[in-house]
Order: C-alpha cells, then structure tokens, then sequence
C-alpha cells in the first residue's frame, strides 16, 4: 500500500474533508465524532486554519497521512523550529491521532503497525524536504505506539540508519 503525508488546511477544503471522513468513520463504528478526539482534534484545526503556517526560522503545520485510497489515517502537528544545542532544525511530530477505524479496531493491528511505519518515513522525508531538519522528534501518546517505536528506535540505532535514536520520556529522538 502506497502512503501519502500532506498538509491540512481549511481554506484548500482538505480539513473539512478530513472531518467529513472521520464523520463517517465514527458512524461505522458506534461513536460519534463530537465527541472523537477530543483533546487533540482542536488542536490540530487550529494550525489547519493558519494559512502560512508560520516563517523565518518557525514553521507549524497540521498534517495528514493518507492511504492509496485517500483514506485519511492519521492526523497530527508538524512544528519545524531551532531549539538549544541542535545544530539546525528540529521537526517535532505531536498530537498524533489515529483515525476512528483504527482507533477503535475495525482496521487490523498489522494495518496499525503498517501506518506507524509509513508516518515515520514520510515525516523522515518531510525532514528532507519542506521542513529540512537535523533532528526528528516524536511525541508518544499510547502503549501501542511506545512498543512499537522503542522496537523502531533498537533497530534502527543498531542498524546506523541515523546518527542516533534514543527515547527520552514520552519522545523518540532521531538525530540525522
């Protein structure tokens, strides 16, 4: 399957559609999207709805991962800034939220696994690109996802992909 990272925004409709999809998503499911996220969807709007997304040496910006259907799968916050003893850019990857289909198990855990993957590599190639930085950082938000990037992290240190990747607290730290 072929997975896409792109830019959420209100005034390209691409928010309103994500919602849409999420709607939907929740009927399927039994829940119902008013109450769906709720500590990070509004979150996630409000930099949707900046149009530039910030300048100079900042830059935040809602993002989706998208499947080859274009499938929204996950939602979360890009913030591209300098931080203390970082030579470069930081890309930091917060308020990371699945969609209702996988969040409530209608979709497989291999499908789960799969989506984790697949944002980690287009944030890799965000980082190489739009928001070229030395150092990606991932905010972790459940158990599932901290089993799965502190298998992510031992692999990859071992492997000298990167420089290094570490876990500090709830962050998974990958240095270029």
């Amino acid at each position: 399957m072929e997975y896409s990272l792109k830019r959420l925004r209100q005034s390209d409709g691409s928010w309103a559609a994500l919602t849409e999809n999420w709607t939907r998503q929740c009927d399927e499911t039994g829940d119902s999207f008013e109450f769906y996220a709720g500590d990070s969807l509004p979150v996630i709007e409000k930099y949707a709805k900046e149009e530039d997304g910030g300048s100079g040496l900042q830059r935040s910006w809602a993002v989706a991962l998208y499947d080859d259907q274009s499938r929204p799968l996950v939602a979360a916050l890009a913030h591209w800034h300098t931080a203390p003893g970082v030579e470069g850019h930081v890309l930091k990857i917060r308020q990371v939220t699945v969609c209702p289909l996988l969040d409530f198990g209608a979709l497989s855990e291999e499908t789960y696994a799969d989506v984790l993957v697949a944002l980690t590599w287009r944030v890799y190639r965000l980082s190489q690109d739009e928001m070229e930085a030395t150092e990606i950082r991932f905010h972790l938000r459940s158990p599932a996802d901290f089993v799965y990037f502190a298998a992510f992290g031992k692999n990859l240190d071992g492997s000298r992909v990167f420089q290094s990747v570490k876990h500090r607290g709830a962050w998974l730290h990958i240095v270029k």
